[in-house]
């Protein structure tokens, strides 16, 4: 391993002398030099005492383990890949009480299920259980401590939806097409494309305000509100933000920079924008 070469090329004295010095335990830099799981914060309070800067020390954490529940590739940077992702699970996710590990994202949609198992692998290396029920339903299920304190870092709660939303974090670290990745999972999952309308609807005022000041750092403009929605399977009602979109030059903006994974919810943006451009067509 590389840190091991650096520990051995910076020890002076003995081991325990070198550990004293670096302000850990002697079992510590032992595990290590025996290539074990080192703690997070112990591996880092070792390499800034060796002078080593934050990036420096991230090119050295490539993967972090947690107890019972595997390894997980770390991710470092933004991509429009993560914020698809994370998008996705503002949008339907969930981050049960019960299942300290477990990353729950149901869904209908096989072409998005299909997505999200794909990039969990390839940001994460982390396999995706994919259940299938009646009706097209899938739960898809990734099981990772790890992971799920990432994403808590980002705005995704082990509570209710309401508590759900974007933190700065990610925000003062995207650019343009990170951002308009994020709606394109976010759309795709807990959008609606009406006849005339794009429309978003959210219990958590937090993530409302996010939502709004994306669309307007792109250049799409909105009307938004409060509402009070009543579920129809249970009755219960609650108030709502609530993000609508109209216009057709709104609509070919978003569809040129916001590319929906959704595909039904695709091909009907296409459709009203064909139709509200060509006056021609009957409606």
């Amino acid at each position: 391993e590389k840190y091991v070469k650096i520990l051995k090329d910076r020890k002076k004295g003995s081991w325990k002398e070198f550990s004293k010095k670096l302000g850990v335990d002697y079992y510590t830099i032992k595990g290590m030099l025996d290539k074990q799981a080192v703690n997070f914060e112990h591996f880092v309070t070792i390499f800034r005492k060796l002078g080593f800067n934050d990036y420096k020390i991230i090119d050295l954490i490539k993967v972090v383990k947690s107890k019972g529940s595997g390894k997980c590739n770390m991710v470092w940077e933004n991509s429009p890949e993560f914020a698809r992702f994370l998008g996705y699970l503002i949008a339907e996710g969930s981050l049960p009480l019960k299942s300290p590990s477990q990353i729950w994202f149901p869904n209908s949609c096989e072409e998005m299920i299909e997505d999200y198992s794909n990039l969990a692998e390839k940001l994460f290396g982390l396999k995706t259980s994919v259940n299938e029920y009646v009706n097209y339903r899938y739960d898809a299920l990734i099981y990772s401590q790890v992971l799920r304190k990432l994403l808590n870092k980002f705005g995704m709660p082990c509570a209710t939806t309401e508590y759900k939303e974007l933190t700065n974090l990610f925000l003062t670290h995207s650019n343009n097409e990170e951002l308009s990745a994020f709606l394109s999972g976010l759309y795709s999952g807990d959008g609606y494309v009406g006849d005339s309308i794009i429309e978003l609807s959210t219990k958590s005022k937090k993530l409302g305000f996010a939502v709004e000041n994306i669309l307007l750092r792109l250049g799409i403009t909105f009307s938004s509100s409060y509402k009070i929605k009543v579920a129809t399977n249970s009755g219960f009602s609650g108030v709502y933000r609530v993000i609508s979109i109209y216009a057709v030059e709104n609509f070919k903006k978003f569809n040129e920079i916001i590319k929906l994974v959704h595909p039904e919810k695709r091909r009907k943006l296409e459709n009203i924008i064909f139709k509200k451009s060509n006056p021609n067509v009957d409606l």
